[in-house]
């Protein structure tokens, strides 16, 4: 579980600013807090605190700014309900209570109505109560997007403000400046925002013209989406086994599965790692294909210095909440250089034509919604710092691993000479699977398999066909924790837990 969140009563806060009875207790409780970075402090405290060091110590007003910057200012919500028992004897505290719940935090406050009126309230004891239980748990979570979010929100508050204000829900302009930003981080020329992932690659198969028949060859080892939208546009998907290392598409396979209906190859850039692209452009160009990267796990990857995405004819990316660039719901783009291939894209997200009411071709309903422009345009201004988290909790996985890789017992990601891996998942292969993940599970640590299953084994797409490395890999293959919250003890605790489970403690 995430780390508990805690709001602070405006007292608590005033007890050790102005060094009143209790200033001792408090500022432990503030020491911990700044240092663990999950405190905050409702918006409606802000005036009292104000009031208060200015009345009683004035020299502290021009560093008040710089204090209150160690907590989250968090917002008071407009659902206010005066018949609350706690509003009734003092609404200060009840804004404080709503501010609490909104976050599912817990209010600290020495203050004993507030404790015996509010169902989030805690005393100093019991503060220190909770933090001790939970770090005995020690609970390393799969993903932390609550962490995430919750950091960022203040940051797009305005903005959400402002879309609701306005009405204007739907390719408006927050849309638009996120389109624009990310297209210059990639260094492409053109970024078409569209509501998912799934989205991005059927509105580019439409550009290039798929028809029914059609064959897009792919590798076999990736999630259903990038099969599937060929299918739904009644294509025909085309597997191909995957490099033993790298697990992405085995560019020595690929001239093998052409045929005269081939019309595109779509290489994946799989877990935060580049397919090899370079023999894939000179397959395509020697055959008149389309390429269309899917780098829906590979937001800043790099391959030989050039962006994911920006290499064949369209790169598509997904920003479903958990990518390295999330989104806070479903979201998609599609990105380009070819002004043509932009046009058509930017047509076929809006039913095919870009002035409303006039449809030049056909297409569907694909638009990003302005919520999410507004929160990746925020977000992606951290893309880079938390991809160079990813790579540091990675290389400390590899050295504190690298003994149970000699001894042959797992095998650990490797990153190809020819690509800047940003790690959206790590993942160990090892034949003593079900003792890893039943260790890691007994000791409160989250894991996963991506994917369980070849695309060729799945119901939809069950063929005889043999893909010997991805069906091998399959059943091996566990992800461990990874994204900008792993800290280094945690990265300790994960690795001691896996070497005792193969009795190296």
């Amino acid at each position: 579980m995430a780390k508990s969140k805690f709001v602070l009563d405006v007292n608590i806060l005033l007890d050790f600013l102005l060094e009143r009875d209790g200033y001792n207790e408090t500022s432990k409780v503030i020491e911990y807090l700044i240092k663990q970075k999950n405190g905050y402090i409702s918006a409606s405290s802000i005036p009292i605190i104000h009031f208060m060091i200015a009345k009683h110590r004035k020299e502290l007003l021009k560093f008040l700014p710089k204090i209150l910057n160690y907590f989250t200012i968090w917002k008071v919500p407009s659902y206010i309900d005066f018949e609350h028992p706690l509003a009734q004897k003092d609404v200060e505290d009840y804004m404080i209570h709503i501010t609490a719940e909104s976050l599912d935090a817990h209010i600290i406050t020495r203050d004993a109505d507030f404790l015996s009126l509010s169902d989030r309230a805690v005393n100093i004891d019991k503060f220190f109560e909770i933090i001790r239980e939970e770090n005995k748990i020690k609970h390393v979570p799969f993903l932390d997007l609550k962490t995430q979010n919750i950091k960022i929100f203040p940051k797009v508050e305005r903005k959400l403000d402002d879309i609701i204000s306005n009405s204007r829900f739907v390719c408006g302009k927050y849309v638009k400046e996120f389109e624009e930003r990310f297209a210059d981080y990639l260094g492409a020329k053109f970024c078409i925002g569209v509501n998912s992932g799934t989205s991005a690659l059927i509105v580019a198969l439409m550009a290039i013209g798929l028809k029914p028949s059609d064959e897009v060859i792919m590798p076999v080892n990736t999630f259903i989406a990038t099969a599937e939208a060929v299918s739904i546009l009644g294509g025909k998907p085309v597997f191909v086994d995957i490099h033993p290392d790298y697990y992405t598409i085995d560019v020595n396979q690929i001239e093998d599965k052409i045929t005269e209906k081939t019309k595109a190859i779509i290489p994946v850039h799989l877990y935060g790692q580049c397919a090899d692209m370079d023999p894939i452009m000179e397959i395509a160009r020697k055959y008149n294909l389309w390429v269309i990267e899917d780098a829906c796990q590979a937001h800043g990857a790099e391959y030989k210095g050039r962006k994911a995405g920006t290499i064949g004819h369209i790169g598509c990316f997904s920003f479903y909440p958990g990518k390295n660039l999330g989104s806070w719901g479903e979201a998609g783009a599609c990105v380009t250089s070819s002004e043509e291939l932009a046009e058509k894209m930017y047509k076929i997200r809006n039913h095919g034509g870009i002035i409303k009411y006039q449809h030049d071709i056909l297409g569907g309903n694909f638009r990003m919604e302005e919520i999410q422009g507004a929160v990746l345009t925020e977000k992606l201004k951290y893309l880079d710092e938390f991809n160079s988290i990813r790579k540091h909790v990675a290389d400390l996985y590899r050295e504190q691993l690298k003994e149970l890789e000699d001894r042959g017992i797992i095998k650990l990601p490797k990153e190809a000479p020819y690509s800047k891996h940003v790690f959206h998942l790590f993942v160990i292969r090892t034949i003593y699977r079900d003792k890893l993940m039943s260790s890691l599970k007994e000791n409160h640590i989250g894991w996963g398999i991506h994917y369980p299953d070849p695309l060729h084994m799945l119901s939809m797409y069950k063929s005889s066909e043999n893909f010997p490395v991805a069906e091998n890999i399959s059943k091996k293959i566990v992800s461990i924790p990874i994204h900008e919250y792993v800290t280094d003890a945690d990265v300790k605790r994960i690795t001691r837990v896996i070497k005792s489970a193969f009795n190296l403690i």
